[in-house]
């Protein structure tokens, strides 16, 4: 969530990987 910044990072990290 946007209360933890850390959370989104790792989203983005997953999102990233899943993508390529």
């Amino acid at each position: 969530p946007v209360s933890d910044p850390g959370a989104n990072v790792c989203s983005v990290k997953m999102t990233d990987h899943m993508s390529s």
